[in-house]
């Protein structure tokens, strides 16, 4: 049960977008799962940290910012990758060469805002911008990166919410590519050619999703 009870839509599809190459999204019971969870790793460090160790990490997974945590998700989970030919990056060389422009998100269904209340405190340090998709506020975060890498990498974390996920994604093209698949105004996985075969005659209930491209 802890991987999901009566198969149903699978609601998470709908956040992936065209260019996704690779995607997960399933159920999870973290509630239940988490007094085990917590149980089994602070035997693994009773077994190998040192005693004051021992005693704050005990400290930190007991803390109420943690059961908020636990409470606060709604049993789903999942990530994507994308590899956006478009968005091709030139590569800071004098041959003329480029590599798909590639995203990452991380996807958790919420009840409340405190898991992205939290995120958002741990990227108080990076300039933020807040922009709109649609109805949806990006929280776009900057990242300075080292030359040349900063030159053709598109790094600035964006967090937002859509509906009941919450999404940590790579980039604010990325999460705009995200929001866009959700609402139905731009192009979700659904469409691609590649998934539309693959996914022919199939039946898309159930309680978990993976999806791999040929494309990797």
């Amino acid at each position: 049960q802890w991987l999901g009870g009566k198969p149903h839509q699978l609601e998470g599809l709908k956040l992936f977008p065209e260019d996704t190459v690779i995607a997960y999204h399933g159920d999870f019971d973290f509630a239940a799962m988490w007094p085990w969870l917590s149980g089994k790793f602070l035997k693994i460090v009773g077994e190998l940290a040192p005693p004051q160790a021992q005693l704050e990490i005990t400290s930190v997974l007991q803390s109420p910012i943690f059961k908020d945590v636990v409470n606060s998700l709604a049993g789903e989970a999942g990530f994507l990758v994308t590899m956006n030919e478009d968005g091709a990056k030139p590569l800071p060389i004098p041959i003329e060469l480029g590599f798909p422009e590639v995203g990452f998100a991380l996807v958790l269904k919420v009840k409340d805002d405190t898991i992205q209340q939290l995120l958002t405190g741990m990227l108080a340090g990076m300039p933020v911008q807040e922009k709109q998709a649609g109805k949806v506020t990006l929280k776009v975060h900057a990242v300075e990166l080292p030359a040349p890498v900063g030159a053709f990498v598109d790094v600035t974390p964006t967090i937002f919410r859509t509906g009941d996920y919450l999404v940590l994604a790579s980039s604010e093209a990325v999460a705009r590519r995200i929001v866009g698949a959700h609402s139905g105004t731009g192009p979700g996985l659904n469409v691609a050619p590649e998934f539309k075969t693959l996914s022919a005659g199939m039946d898309l209930t159930g309680n978990h999703i993976y999806f791999q491209s040929n494309r990797i």
